[in-house]
């Protein structure tokens, strides 16, 4: 559901680093109707795509491709230890 999310419609961006969260809050404060429309739209966002079951079979697809990563790491360990 991530490339449905769109900056400034469902939220408000910021560099991973946050090096400019105290830029972005004070826009924040400073377009109080834009960050309601943002929350509108976020709200709007998850009760249409966040359901309970969305949420779970991405859970499930996420511990998934974890276990062929567990499978992959444990094989290449035994491979490396000869057993």
């Amino acid at each position: 559901f991530y490339r449905l999310l769109r900056p400034y419609e469902h939220y408000i961006p910021y560099e991973a680093e946050g090096n400019d969260l105290v830029e972005k809050i004070q826009w924040a404060l400073d377009h109080d109707d834009e960050v309601r429309t943002i929350v509108h739209n976020a709200n709007a966002f998850a009760r249409e795509n966040l359901k309970h079951s969305d949420v779970m079979l991405y859970l499930y697809l996420v511990l998934c491709e974890y276990a062929k990563l567990q499978r992959l790491f444990e094989a290449r360990r035994m491979s490396s230890t000869g057993t």
